[in-house]
């Protein structure tokens, strides 16, 4: 049994690989504030979008950073995604 690591994988065939075809709704962030309780995330898209509290729980467990994406999931669920990861799994559909 491997660790996962990627040098374990060339005495193995190769995985499968997925690729995403879920939507979800993503605000590029321009700052993070954090705060004893959460943080606040305030968005480039600035006309109609005022920044956003977030719990405690998110800003532990995101760790959120400007210049990454806030995702909102179909199903209601909240994360943050590096802007590397997210620009090149989604593409703006508006």
């Amino acid at each position: 049994m491997t660790n996962g690591d990627e040098s374990d994988t060339g005495s193995q065939r190769e995985m499968p690989r997925y690729r995403s075809n879920k939507e979800v709704w993503g605000l590029k962030i321009a700052a993070v504030i954090y705060e004893p309780d959460g943080c606040e995330l305030h968005f480039e898209e600035r006309e109609g979008v005022p920044p956003m509290r977030m719990s405690e729980y998110y800003a532990a467990r995101h760790s959120p950073k400007a210049g990454g994406y806030w995702v909102r999931h179909q199903d209601g669920s909240q994360s943050w995604s590096p802007a590397e990861e997210f620009e090149s799994d989604y593409a703006r559909v508006n």
